[in-house]
């Protein structure tokens, strides 16, 4: 994938004409960074537009995790210190973020600045296994738990796909978990059911 800079069609785009960077008349304005940006490979080009914009520059990084590989503050580093490689005097705000599956725990502590516990419980394949939750006192000051399926009841913890038994797999491991925050005082439960290796809808 090619980056160019189109001032015919406003701005910087991708050889799909998606348009990147909007320029209103003398100023380029804002800069739009999506995953696909990254796929392109010349680090000169990435100079050239530094050059362009100056040190105006306000880049937001926020990815989720790359399953089995990176978690979403793991990538979010990664990614921040290759973008201030070349854009040294760009302003990089750090965002990573979750939607309920692997990394849901550690990006909601990091982000509450809570605690997180570890609790023994019962695996995806009816194993003991150690399983992370975390603690943090919500906007109204009631303490709050976050658990993470995958913690608990996640594919990884079988192996991946390969290894997993998705019929006899169990979440009597999550429910372990919820009984133990409720047992060391939270009184809201978040649950982010991604990542799970089992097909129970819950039942344990």
């Amino acid at each position: 994938m090619n980056l160019k800079v189109d001032f015919a069609a406003g701005g910087i785009v991708l050889d799909n004409n998606k348009i990147l960077l909007v320029k209103n008349k003398k100023k380029i304005s804002k800069l739009y960074l999506t995953g696909d940006v990254f796929h392109t490979p010349s680090k000169e080009k990435w100079e050239k537009l530094y050059k362009l914009l100056g040190n105006e520059m306000k880049i937001i990084v926020a990815p989720q995790s790359f399953k089995g590989s990176l978690s979403a503050k793991e990538a979010t580093l990664i990614i921040s210190q290759s973008v201030s490689e070349i854009f040294p005097d760009s302003d990089i705000v750090q965002i990573p973020i979750a939607d309920g599956g692997d990394g849901t725990l550690e990006t909601i502590i990091d982000s509450t600045d809570g605690e997180i516990r570890t609790a023994t419980v019962k695996g995806p394949l009816n194993d003991k296994i150690n399983a992370s939750w975390g603690l943090f006192d919500s906007a109204d000051s009631k303490k709050t738990a976050i658990i993470e399926m995958a913690q608990a009841s996640g594919l990884t913890l079988t192996g991946g796909r390969e290894e997993n038994d998705p019929i006899s797999a169990t979440t009597v491991g999550t429910g372990q978990l919820i009984a133990i925050a409720i047992e060391r005082g939270a009184r809201n439960i978040l649950v982010g059911a991604g990542g799970s290796a089992t097909t129970d809808g819950g039942l344990g």
